[in-house]
Parts: structure tokens; sequence; C-alpha cells
């Protein structure tokens, strides 16, 4: 009889200890919720572009960037004095992307991207023009630490650019190269999905007939697909 009592006691025991389990597990799930919510939140374009860090866009303070989210979320010209002393624009502002006319020959696209392991980080592309359009790309975590560009991307080898055809040979060929061994890219990123494309800039190389020397064998703009780990 003692035994089937103690017996009882303890399952008692056991079960009240599950409950309080049970009850700690939902009051730290409770707690956690808002955590996942906020870094959620945090992973959106309005709130990355207003934590850049000053010295990434030196001629807009913060307050600027923040008075362009604020126009273009009401419908507004997203448009501010730089430090420059100039204009700068907000074009596009989605969730994940924005596009920027920092002047009147350069521009900034920053677009975040989705990892295999649900990370996500920021790539900026900026883009000015002198002769022809340039851009480079950089990479950053969503503390605004830059990354090795080079784990995500790399850029397409000139051949990429110009086709050999049939009726040309190894030297012909090599020649069209040696035309375009400084070439020019212009990048921007499709708002609506995680592709780069890539274009050619030739108009960028001097001392020869572009219309008849490099022309015919120009492939001018070619697309890379985000893979989750870099672009292809």
């Amino acid at each position: 009889m003692r035994q089937t009592i103690l017996i009882k006691t303890k399952k008692n025991h056991l079960s009240s200890y599950a409950k309080q389990s049970l009850k700690l597990k939902v009051l730290l799930l409770l707690m956690i919720l808002p955590c996942m919510n906020t870094f959620a939140q945090s992973t959106n374009m309005h709130t990355v572009f207003s934590n850049m860090k000053d010295e990434i866009l030196p001629i807009l303070t913060k307050n600027s960037r923040l008075d362009l989210i604020d126009y273009i979320d009401n419908n507004m010209q997203a448009k501010v004095r730089n430090r420059l002393d100039g204009f700068t624009t907000m074009e596009t502002l989605t969730d994940n992307y924005c596009r920027i006319k920092l002047a009147e020959n350069s521009s900034m696209e920053i677009k975040l991207l989705k990892r295999e392991n649900n990370d996500t980080i920021i790539s900026i592309i900026r883009s000015a023009k002198i002769d022809a359009w340039d851009s480079y790309i950089k990479f950053y975590s969503l503390n605004w630490e830059e990354l090795s560009s080079n784990d995500f991307f790399s850029l397409p080898a000139v051949e990429t650019f110009i086709q050999k055809t049939d009726d040309m040979n190894d030297t012909d060929y090599q020649n069209i190269l040696n035309k375009a061994d400084i070439p020019y890219y212009y990048m921007e990123f499709n708002k609506d999905s995680d592709d780069l494309t890539i274009t050619y800039e030739s108009s960028a190389i001097k001392n020869i007939d572009y219309d008849t020397e490099l022309k015919p064998y120009i492939n001018k703009s070619i697309t890379l697909h985000w893979n989750g780990r870099n672009f292809e």
C-alpha cells in the first residue's frame, strides 16, 4: 500500500514537473517571437538603408536618408540636397531593393540577397559615367560589415561579351580581343528578381572604328542569377 502511494506521488511529481516544463517552454517561445519579428523587420530595405554606415554613402546624412524613405513612402518626389550641394533622388524602394540617383552621372543600387542558410546579405552596385558607364559591386552583412566580393561574384572575362564567328580564325579573334582589352561594364539588378545584368560598355574604347571593327562581334549584355551562394 505504501509502495503504491509512493508510485502515485512520484507520478504526480513527474506530471507537475512536465507541466512546469511545458509552461516554461511556452513562456520562452512567447519571449522569442517578438525578437524574431523584430529581426524579420530589420531585414527590409527601409531599415537597412536607414542604418547604413555614413562612410558608405558620405554625400548623405542619416536624416537625409530618412527623408528619402519618408518622401517615397508618401508618394512624394524623393529628392534631397546632398553634401556636394547637388541633389540626390531615390527612384525606387521596395522591401528588398532600392535605386538612388546620386548625382547627374552616378547611381547606386542596393539589393538584399537571401543565402542558402536563410541568412541575408546586402549587395551594392555603384555606377558612374565619364567616357562611358562603369560599375563595381560590393557585399555587406546586415550590420554593414564589408564581405569579400570574391565569395559572391566574379566579373566575366571579356571573351564572354565578344563572339567568335564561324569564319574567324584564332588570330583574327585575338586581334578583336586586343582592341577591347580595357572594357567598361555597366551593372544593374532586376528589382523584381535576384538577377544581375552586366552590359559591355564598348563605347569607351578609343582609336577604333567601333561600328566596323567591334560591333558585329559584341554580345552586349549577359545576365547572372543568384543561386543562394553567388552569382553565376
